[in-house]
């Protein structure tokens, strides 16, 4: 039934998908990760199928259930399971190897490039962008920059999974404070979204359970990403706080963030608890 599905890293545990006979059976098939620390289950129980992923045999709140009555639609159910279960399992294998699992990184667009091929921009971004931590090129291009239109870029990463490029580049100190106002919609109603302030994209953050929410990037075409919840707020927080900080230190004559890392703060102190 699931021939098409690639489970890996995970076992196969059970599987009676191929005896029709058992399709009405409370156990049908079953998936392992990290040692069991995650499970996919499918079963039959009375009236409908399931399907759940269990974190740490906490089968009493799993972290998704997803019923239908029609096993052609068992497949549908499994991939969209699929999704949550790996973005789940990345959390445990980045934190275990050490590794970075968000990379979100701010550039200033230099005052004398103009963007007129997407192409050479992501092929040479260097030649278009100053990194945000880097005092020595912020102050050579200080002289062009305009304070009150700041065009810049930021750029997010997944695990290996790129989620922004400098392609989206905009008017980046409104984008990030856009982007502070999304994180606290979340925290207070579970769900937040905004546009860009000089172009037709928009971000959505929804929350789907207590430890993912879903991520979508609406432009020509809505691109949608499971994530890490709790992981994911703070790394987009402490982006955020990390460009206002530089442009504060870099150019304190020219612009004032006190307003949004105020806020920055108090939103890193509702997110520890």
């Amino acid at each position: 039934m699931f021939e098409a599905i690639d489970f890996s890293p995970g076992t196969i545990t059970y599987d009676a998908t191929d005896d029709p006979g058992c399709l009405k059976e409370e156990d049908i098939f079953q998936v392992s990760y990290l040692n069991g620390k995650y499970i996919l289950d499918l079963g039959w129980y009375r009236r409908n199928y399931a399907i759940k992923v269990i974190k740490d045999m906490d089968w009493t709140e799993p972290l998704l259930e997803k019923e239908c009555t029609d096993p052609q639609e068992l497949e549908q159910l499994c991939k969209n399971a699929l999704i949550i279960l790996i973005n789940s399992s990345k959390v445990v294998l980045y934190q275990n190897e050490g590794d970075v699992m968000f990379q979100v990184n701010s550039y200033l667009l230099k005052p004398d490039r103009l963007v007129t091929d997407l192409k050479d921009l992501l092929s040479n971004p260097r030649e278009y962008f100053v990194e945000i931590t880097d005092l020595k090129g912020l102050n050579e291009i200080r002289k062009g920059l305009d304070f009150q239109y700041l065009n810049g870029t930021i750029c997010l990463k997944y695990c290996e999974e790129i989620l922004l490029d400098p392609s989206y580049w905009d008017l980046i100190d409104q984008l990030w404070a856009y982007l502070v106002n999304v994180v606290d919609d979340v925290l207070h109603t579970g769900e937040g979204s905004v546009y860009f302030p000089d172009q037709p994209v928009k971000i959505t953050l929804r929350q789907t359970s207590g430890e993912l929410l879903l991520l979508t990037i609406e432009d020509r075409e809505a691109s949608s990403f499971v994530l890490p919840k709790d992981e994911f707020l703070n790394a987009l927080v402490n982006g955020a706080e990390q460009f206002f900080v530089c442009m504060t230190r870099a150019f304190r004559s020219d612009c004032d963030y006190a307003h949004e890392l105020e806020k920055i703060e108090s939103i890193k102190q509702r997110l520890r608890y």
